[in-house]
């Protein structure tokens, strides 16, 4: 390249009459809208899903606090249990509705560590689930693993996990089935407790896990397995457990498949980009034939989604 330095650290010594000397192709300014266009459609769905997901997260917490923080649940009249005049009694943490429990978060799930999948990474296989996978999601760069693993070292659609080394953090996996790598746990319900209780549980307790890894001055962030004995959290009874799953339920597994349709419309997204800027993919000529099709749109009940395992970034691994 011109005007290139030659001597101290490489640079460009003109960098700005280096930069305008390069010429790169650019399509008609017809194709640059359509381009535009289709990439406005796909960035303004996945706000829309992102705006109704914070909703449908911000309603359930909602419930969950008001709950099991309040202790407004309501009682058999359908009244706020507290505020109407319902028992309570002392515990450790404090007063609580009589004929509940506290025990530590290991009494609600089973936190099940992965395994150190990246030392046998492969081209082909199961995507291997790092920090870096539980933030972004599954990309090209994502290591895959191609052997063996038990259901409980795998991550399922909707699964509970937890980050509890480095970046301490609760997720939900929205991703293609995939290994678990190592300092993440995957959080597996016992008995009657349901995902979003124990979801909404952790997420409680998550900022006192933060502040236990931040004290780890000498080594790298983390909690320890008696941690989650040590944190206690108020257990209410079975047919108020049920009665959550009932009422924010329905809030909590909504997210899902507009969070699952984010990935895909992203992935799609990324993918188009070059096609489109490479002219390999005509952005005008697609809409106009969009338009020209322009069939009814179904309904929901018509609309087919795509099967769990058929993920966007799963196409190229095949």
């Amino acid at each position: 390249m011109k005007h290139t330095s030659t001597t101290g650290v490489p640079a460009l010594s003109h960098p700005l009459t280096s930069l305008k000397s390069i010429r790169v192709p650019l399509p008609p300014i017809v194709e640059q809208r359509a381009i535009a266009d289709v990439l406005d459609c796909l960035d303004a769905k996945i706000e829309l899903n992102d705006r109704i997901n914070a909703t449908l997260e911000a309603f359930a917490q909602a419930i969950f606090e008001h709950w099991f923080v309040d202790f407004e649940f309501p009682n058999g009249d359908e009244e706020p249990y507290k505020s109407s005049g319902g028992e309570m009694a002392s515990s450790e943490l404090g007063e609580i509705p009589r004929g509940w429990d506290v025990s530590g978060v290991d009494s609600i799930a089973d936190y099940i560590n992965g395994k150190a999948f990246t030392a046998q990474a492969t081209q082909r296989g199961r995507p291997i689930i790092k920090i870096a996978e539980l933030k972004s999601g599954i990309k090209t760069t994502t290591k895959r693993y191609g052997g063996q693993a038990h259901p409980s070292n795998i991550a399922y659609f909707d699964d509970i996990l937890f980050s509890w080394s480095a970046s301490l953090d609760l997720f939900r996996w929205w991703g293609a089935e995939s290994v678990i790598n190592q300092h993440i746990f995957k959080v597996i319900p016992r008995n009657h407790f349901t995902k979003p209780f124990i979801y909404y549980t952790l997420k409680s307790v998550m900022p006192h896990f933060k502040s236990i890894a931040s004290t780890k001055v000498t080594t790298m962030g983390h909690i320890k397995r008696y941690h989650l004995t040590d944190e206690k959290v108020v257990i209410p009874p079975k047919a108020i457990i049920k009665k959550f799953e009932e009422t924010a339920g329905p809030f909590y597994y909504l997210i899902a498949p507009t969070s699952r349709e984010n990935g895909i419309l992203s992935r799609l997204r990324d993918a188009l980009l070059p096609q489109l800027l490479s002219g390999a993919i005509e952005a005008s000529s697609t809409q106009k034939k969009q338009s020209e099709a322009a069939p009814t749109p179904r309904t929901n009940l018509e609309q087919k989604t795509l099967p769990v395992w058929q993920d966007v970034s799963d196409l190229d691994a095949r």
